[in-house]
């Protein structure tokens, strides 16, 4: 957090909390700021979040009963809210649009989109949607591998798993160029990454 200089996480505690947690990269010192209650099978989707430069509350995609979902938690009030609902990850704040987070969308059997959402008001839009590439089809975000953002929000990268014609599967680095006046996105380059 920019705020006060902490690093900051959702962690679950036990099978029935979830705590946000301050680690100190100064000194070292980890302290929970605050416990919130949980099912028993709700839980974290992506362990990276972020914390959003306009209103200081931490971003998780979170997955329960109801299915995944993207939560923000107030860091000061500790307030909690859902911004949108569905899977997203990995995700950063658009530095082109202070408050706007660019993330990653899955879409089972149909490729994945680069989508932009406005925290504020939890709208989604599609920039750029992905089925399949000259590398391979049936393309899938790597949730943990995360997603980057040039400082001037005018590309991004990020790695991707595809299907070969023969069934395997393979990953690829891809980026992505994002016209910030627009708001429209293309694929600019894509590379064989490993598998």
């Amino acid at each position: 957090s920019e705020a006060d200089g902490m690093m900051l996480s959702l962690v679950p505690t036990d099978y029935f909390s979830l705590s946000l947690v301050a680690y100190d990269v100064e000194t070292g010192d980890v302290a929970i700021r605050h416990t919130l209650e949980k099912g028993q099978l709700d839980g974290v989707a992506v362990c990276e979040g972020l914390v959003l430069s306009t209103t200081n509350e931490l971003v998780y995609a979170m997955s329960n009963d109801d299915g995944d979902y993207l939560f923000a938690i107030d860091t000061g009030t500790y307030a909690v809210r859902t911004l949108a609902n569905a899977f997203y990850g990995p995700l950063a704040e658009d530095p082109t649009r202070p408050g706007a987070i660019l993330a990653l969308h899955n879409i089972a059997k149909g490729g994945l989109q680069l989508v932009r959402i406005d925290a504020a008001t939890g709208t989604v839009s599609v920039l750029l949607h992905l089925e399949s590439t000259s590398l391979g089809s049936d393309l899938r975000a790597q949730d943990q591998a995360g997603l980057a953002i040039a400082a001037d929000g005018s590309a991004c990268w990020f790695l991707a798993s595809y299907n070969l014609e023969d069934g395997s599967l393979a990953r690829g680095m891809y980026t992505v160029a994002i016209d910030a006046q627009s708001g429209n996105a293309t694929l600019a380059n894509e590379q064989w990454a490993f598998g």
